[in-house]
């Protein structure tokens, strides 16, 4: 969700730039024409002054009468304004002393027109005809560049800042039109198979948002029914098996032990037992498991040490490895206690070290390492088996998956997943991976301290 909201408030910040962009420019273009058109406002008011000067100016007035009208204008104009005076025959009659003998214009001067003087710059320039003289009047553009320069430094400023803010108001509007995705997200995390009933929280209103949280709770609310349905099946039918199953056991028995019997019927009926046993072994992890799917198990927890723990399953651990010629390695680390239940998380580490025996090879080393510390127990089981491809790895945790071996133990492909279901009665968890400093699998058990 935070790339989102990042994706968001970056957009957000880049459109209101463009937009103001846009805006500023037009702006800068439209202050730009209303300072030069107040610039030519001014040599307009200039040049009435100076007609005012001049009187009713004719083709007799001579340079020297022309100087001597224009002396008292020279003392205000010529520090804001360049005039310059031409008769008829383009002769220069009258200069203002700042002009320095420069020419500001020419006959190809427009009535109105910026003239870039190659000493004094960009001059916004008038040309006005009086009689039989052409009067041309010059204002400096420098105050115009001036308030534009200023105008630019405000609007880049002006745009940092509201690239700023929209960026953080993007982010916060964001934010809160995602709110109802997080919380659709953070529920579904929750929703597991040991907790179904958990659901996401809807207003009254009707809303698209609304209407999609009441869509999601319909499909929880149909994958709950449907587990339970399955679990009930599955616990009534193993219920159901065990009964039956435990007459042909003492039929079975009971034919094996009469005389009346030949040696090969007696041979089927012993592998008929061996059956039996088998499918009466799965019927009961089957109810074991539905049962703690169900949440229908409770947990007595005591608080434990893990050391202690270890020396008691040490001993009976060794003879189980040696008896199908392993070799096992038992490592702890940390001390202090956490809480679990010694039977179930007994069952866990006997059912991984049984499958840690079928793959390896005779005289195989199986190292079990625990490690306690604040937060967490860690068990890891490693093997020397051969290891499981990517697939396989992701499956190993499924009901009736059992791993290729070249012993032949007859398991039923229930132990990983009735491991999985104890670690979540411990509100634990247990991973697979390959072994990385050597073949074999590396299979962890987590417990947190605190967590139940």
């Amino acid at each position: 969700m935070r790339a989102i909201r990042a994706k968001v408030a970056v957009w957000s910040a880049l459109s209101t730039a463009g937009i103001l962009a846009v805006l500023l420019y037009a702006c800068f273009f439209l202050l730009k024409s209303s300072l030069i058109n107040d610039l030519d406002k001014l040599n307009i008011a200039q040049f009435e002054q100076i007609s005012s000067k001049l009187e009713r100016v004719s083709s007799v007035l001579d340079a020297p009468y022309v100087e001597q009208r224009m002396r008292d204008t020279e003392e205000y104009a010529g520090t804001i304004f360049y005039i310059e005076i031409w008769d008829r025959y383009g002769e220069i009659i009258f200069s203002t002393p700042n002009i320095k003998q420069e020419f500001i214009g020419g006959k190809e001067l427009d009535d109105k027109k910026t003239f870039n003087h190659p000493y004094l710059g960009d001059i916004r320039v008038g040309v006005f005809s009086a009689g039989v003289y052409t009067i041309i009047i010059g204002t400096p553009e420098g105050s115009v560049e001036i308030a534009l320069d200023d105008f630019r430094k405000i609007a880049i400023v002006l745009s940092i800042a509201m690239m700023l803010m929209s960026g953080l108001i993007g982010y916060e509007l964001s934010e809160l039109t995602l709110r109802p995705i997080v919380s659709i997200q953070n529920t579904a995390k929750k929703i597991t198979l040991n907790n179904l009933k958990e659901r996401i929280p809807a207003s009254t209103s009707s809303t698209e948002m609304n209407n999609l949280v009441q869509l999601l709770n319909n499909m929880f609310d149909s994958i709950e029914a449907s587990f339970d349905q399955i679990r009930r099946f599955t616990g009534e039918a193993s219920h159901e098996l065990k009964t039956p199953l435990s007459i042909i056991r003492l039929h079975s028995e009971k034919l094996l032990s009469s005389n009346d019997v030949g040696e090969q019927s007696k041979q089927i009926l012993h592998e008929q037992l061996i059956e039996i046993d088998r499918l009466t072994r799965v019927i009961e992890e089957l109810l074991f498991i539905s049962r703690a799917e169900s949440g229908n198990m409770s947990l007595n927890l005591e608080k434990i040490s893990p050391k202690i723990f270890f020396e008691s399953f040490l001993y009976d651990a060794q003879i189980l490895t040696e008896s199908h010629g392993n070799k096992l390695k038992v490592t702890h680390s940390g001390d202090g206690e956490i809480e679990f239940e010694p039977k179930w998380i007994r069952q866990v580490l006997f059912n991984l070290l049984m499958n840690a025996i079928n793959v390896s090879p005779l005289g195989g080393e199986i190292l079990i390492s625990s490690t306690l510390n604040m937060k967490e127990w860690r068990v890891n089981v490693v093997d020397q088996g051969p290891g499981l491809d990517e697939e396989n790895l992701g499956r190993i945790f499924e009901r009736f998956v059992r791993i290729k071996s070249d012993k032949n133990t007859g398991g039923t492909g229930l132990g990983l997943s009735i491991c999985q279901s104890l670690m979540q009665l411990h509100q634990g968890k247990i991973v697979a991976r390959n072994n990385t400093n050597r073949s074999g699998l590396d299979v962890e058990i987590i417990i947190y301290q605190n967590a139940t």
